[in-house]
């Protein structure tokens, strides 16, 4: 008596929803999975975010007098440079568990299959996963285009997906 009652949340159904094809879905949520071209267009974003952060730093070097040093060394560590400080930048949001800019921008939230936000863990297997789907020759994001859910190899092996936000009035 006089104890307050911790606010926990409701169990989600268990049960997958099935697809238009009678074969049941991945997710055992009924939310929505974003659409290639919203992906594509927060994907775009965050990239832009890491080639300007690289351009200012770039910049700076070069005016600093490291001129020389840009003509002495091949384009392959510049192109190594990029891909090292957009995987850093993917990493600080997987361990500030949250969600990036550009799905902010496009108003996305990620979520597990049973519709919750996911934990750390599976945002780093999400990122894992993410860099097998690359390196595979991006075949693991072009999965996502003919999949019935829309979902690629990343989202599958995370059990994560982006997801449209629920609009408040």
């Amino acid at each position: 008596a006089g104890q307050q009652r911790l606010p926990l949340e409701t169990p989600m159904p268990m049960l997958p929803p099935e697809t238009k094809s009678g074969v049941p879905s991945a997710k055992c949520c009924t939310e929505k999975v974003a659409s290639p071209v919203h992906r594509l267009l927060a994907a775009l974003i965050d990239g832009a975010i890491v080639a300007s952060g690289l351009v200012v730093v770039f910049a700076m070097f070069y005016g600093a007098g490291g001129a020389a040093a840009f003509a002495s060394l091949p384009p392959a560590v510049f192109a190594l440079a990029g891909v090292g400080v957009l995987a850093l930048y993917k990493t600080l949001w997987w361990l500030a568990d949250g969600d990036s800019p550009g799905m902010a921008c496009c108003n996305l939230r990620l979520l597990n299959f049973t519709g919750r936000r996911p934990n750390r863990a599976q945002r780093a297997q999400r990122f894992a996963a993410t860099c097998l789907s690359l390196a595979a020759a991006g075949l693991g994001l072009l999965w996502a285009l003919g999949d019935e859910e829309r979902l690629g190899w990343h989202d599958h092996l995370s059990k994560t997906f982006p997801s449209p936000r629920a609009e408040t009035n």
